[in-house]
């Protein structure tokens, strides 16, 4: 009866599957009958999740049952493995697709898979749209999760990426969440591409009012800002990005940025 010690019963399935698929599956539907919510515990995710590329026609009816489940935590995991199942089999286009125009949660769910596999070669085809989808989706929880699809970027030629982070800038997703794609470029060993000058010039728009409010989280971004434009000019003086980046600086210096003033410091030595 006590769904915690069936979830502890999940676990050992991982290891009954490796010798017995078949037998694994059976126990596994056995146990996971009676509630939806066991099929969201981190035992019965992995179980199904490790036995998607090779047994998906097998556990499709289980990912369906996910996937329309009441339960949101439940929803949002179906919406994970639909979307993982989508990445290396045809059939399951269909459910991945239901996620993407679902529930909220469901969403999430697709969201999450798209942000975490957008650096993959092999992935990006089908994560890129949607992400770039997502980013203006309505729900601000699922503009937050695809807004942290550029952490996995941080050893990707971001020239690349051009089309995804001109998206972004231009989505509400970029208000959720700027910290992000700001990061990246900070930790970036590369030479920045161009488009940084792009990410500054909309934190600016968007933001330069709070980032002058020292209780506000944009007054510690704007920092970074400063760096990356210096950084920026400093790397593209012989093209079209560098009377761009003085633009902004100008602009930074007219509306009293005080980091403005150290950046021009550091710059001159």
């Amino acid at each position: 009866r006590s769904l915690g010690v069936r979830s502890f019963v999940a676990s050992t399935l991982l290891a009954v599957a490796h010798h017995d698929f078949q037998l694994a599956l059976e126990l596994f539907l056995r146990l996971t009958v009676a509630d939806d919510r066991l099929l969201a515990t981190p035992y019965a995710e992995r179980f199904i999740y490790y036995s998607l590329r090779e047994h998906f026609l097998a556990l499709r009816p289980v990912v369906e049952r996910m996937l329309r489940s009441t339960d949101c935590d439940v929803s949002r995991a179906g919406a994970k493995l639909a979307s993982l199942a989508a990445l290396f089999h045809p059939t399951a286009a269909d459910l991945a697709d239901e996620a993407m125009h679902g529930q909220p949660s469901q969403r999430c769910g697709v969201a999450e898979v798209a942000a975490a596999n957008i650096a993959h070669a092999e992935c990006r085809a089908w994560c890129e749209p949607r992400l770039i989808q997502l980013f203006n989706d309505h729900d601000p929880n699922v503009r937050r999760q695809v807004a942290s699809c550029f952490r996995q970027l941080e050893q990707a030629p971001l020239e690349d990426y051009e089309t995804l982070i001109v998206a972004f800038c231009d989505s509400p997703a970029y208000q959720e969440d700027s910290l992000s794609i700001l990061h990246v470029l900070e930790k970036s060993v590369r030479r920045l591409p161009g488009i940084t000058c792009l990410v500054c010039e909309k934190f600016l728009i968007r933001f330069s009012d709070e980032a002058k409010d020292i209780r506000t989280h944009r007054a510690g971004d704007i920092h970074m800002v400063v760096k990356l434009l210096f950084r920026t000019y400093h790397q593209h003086q012989r093209d079209q990005w560098a009377p761009r980046c003085l633009d902004l600086i100008d602009r930074m210096c007219l509306e009293g940025i005080q980091d403005v003033s150290k950046g021009l410091d550091e710059f001159e030595r």
